[in-house]
């Protein structure tokens, strides 16, 4: 049996047996038989273990049977996280839902060999999957954990590599893979180009300021560096902008059998929005990846990773940017403006990824952090306007313009805004009528510019921001929130 799955399978069954230990205390809380279900399960696995003087360890084990204890977990607690909403779903249940699926993923990959080829490819694939979801929705919640998901995921794709290998070696294999980042450069945005939902242009910097320069001169007002990550003989060069273009490349670092969580709906505020875990190649195809070159180009897609943090489930990725300096500094705080504190961990680091031609739009809002930005690929349009205009906003909680009201709406986006901006820019003209004093007060002040690959923005805490994307194919943007 493999070191690393003995010391997985070691480190939970001794803290089962542990009264004492977190981890029993809080899956004790789920049912008197959980534990000794999971120990059980756990101990199987472990050489010169019983779990009773009547329970000996089988010589031979067999995934199947070992693993119906576990799965039946695996329900029990998804059941529980479905009932309520999710906020409310106490601890131990996100426990029993991260552990049973270690230990029910641990048998399958242990117990491989006595599981049929293609029903191994599926199990496992299926495995794979669900220690996704471990850190998608429980966030592989217990200690070493989320080391344990990572480690068993590759555990696990290497077993459907190897048996992909033995039984479809004869299956034909799609080996040129493209994407349309490499379409015309005619397709870029222009920069330059002009203002369609504010008064005047982001400043652009024609060098990078100093630490001391941007903590003393450039930290309180929003400015961008052209290029910043996109010039190869530059220290501040991203392989990124280069690599993540390849959809191939993307599926090798994560690995088969991929899964993310998505955002469906052209913007949060509408009512169509909703979300969904789809698998990663699945989503990349809809995001303006294509598949390979003889394929035609899907359909513009309103499917999105937003504010994601993928280098946590996907921790190949983060070898291939590096942070500015900026996300280390310590700025003064403005005289005018919120009250600012740095997050906890900072830097906060998220991807987006979403297709250009969908035209998804994220509403202007605020966030309590300064924020380094960096365009990847693609390009978006931004639209920026400082803290003081927060009173002409129209959030949403600050009293309706119409007579319609959202209750949800209401209680968790009022640090969004009503205002249109980004839609048609004709009809964002004819708002003006609906929303006097934003034309009047806020457009005059407002700012705006179009980000592309290797542009970074940085912005101040409060500053308001609405983001479109433009142009052709995948568009992916990697925000530092310090």
């Amino acid at each position: 049996m493999d070191t690393d799955l003995v010391a997985i399978a070691t480190s939970i069954s001794e803290e089962l047996l542990d009264s004492q230990s977190p981890t029993h205390k809080e899956i004790a809380l789920c049912g008197p038989a959980v534990v000794r279900i999971m120990l059980a399960a756990c101990l199987a696995l472990l050489p010169g273990h019983q779990i009773s003087e009547l329970d000996p360890v089988k010589p031979e084990l067999d995934a199947k049977s070992l693993s119906a204890g576990p799965r039946v977990l695996c329900d029990l607690a998804q059941q529980h996280i479905d009932f309520i909403p999710f906020n409310l779903v106490p601890p131990r249940w996100l426990r029993l839902y991260t552990d049973a699926y270690i230990i029910s993923t641990l048998i399958d990959i242990v117990c491989h060999q006595s599981i049929e080829g293609q029903q191994k490819i599926l199990r496992l694939g299926a495995d794979i999957q669900q220690l996704d979801k471990v850190i998608i929705v429980a966030g592989a919640l217990g200690p070493g954990r989320h080391r344990w998901v990572q480690t068993l995921i590759k555990k696990a794709q290497a077993v459907v590599s190897g048996t992909e290998d033995d039984i479809a070696a004869e299956v034909p294999q799609e080996t040129i893979f493209s994407s349309s980042q490499d379409s015309d450069s005619s397709t870029t945005p222009d920069p330059n180009s002009s203002l369609l939902y504010a008064s005047n242009h982001i400043e652009v910097l024609q060098k990078i300021p100093s630490m001391r320069a941007y903590e003393s001169r450039h930290s309180h007002s929003p400015f961008i560096i052209r290029r910043y990550a996109s010039q190869k003989d530059s220290a501040c060069f991203w392989p990124a902008t280069e690599l993540w273009s390849s959809p191939k490349y993307l599926l090798e670092q994560a690995g088969a059998g991929r899964v993310v969580p998505v955002e469906v709906g052209g913007a949060y505020d509408q009512a169509n929005w909703g979300q969904e875990i789809i698998p990663f190649e699945s989503f990349l195809e809809r995001a303006g990846f294509n598949r390979t070159i003889h394929q035609k180009r899907s359909a513009p897609s309103t499917c999105y990773l937003a504010q994601y943090d993928i280098f946590n489930q996907i921790p190949e990725l983060a070898k291939d940017i590096c942070y500015p300096d900026y996300v280390w500094s310590e700025p003064s705080r403005p005289s005018t403006g919120p009250a600012y504190s740095p997050p906890q961990d900072s830097p906060v680091v998220n991807v987006w990824v979403g297709n250009g031609s969908g035209e998804i739009i994220s509403p202007a809002h605020t966030d309590p952090y300064h924020n380094c930005y960096v365009q990847v690929l693609g390009s978006k349009r931004v639209w920026l306007a400082p803290p003081w205009c927060s009173d002409h906003m129209y959030c949403y909680g600050a009293g309706d313009v119409d007579s319609t009201s959202d209750g949800l709406a209401e209680q968790y986006m009022t640090n969004t805004s009503r205002v249109p901006l980004l839609r048609d820019p004709v009809e964002f003209e004819q708002e003006s009528l609906r929303f006097p004093a934003f034309f009047e007060t806020v457009r005059p002040q407002s700012m705006e510019a179009v980000l592309n690959p290797g542009d970074l923005l940085v912005f101040p805490p409060g500053w308001w921001h609405a983001m479109k994307t433009e142009g052709e194919g995948p568009v992916w943007s990697v925000s530092m929130w310090y």
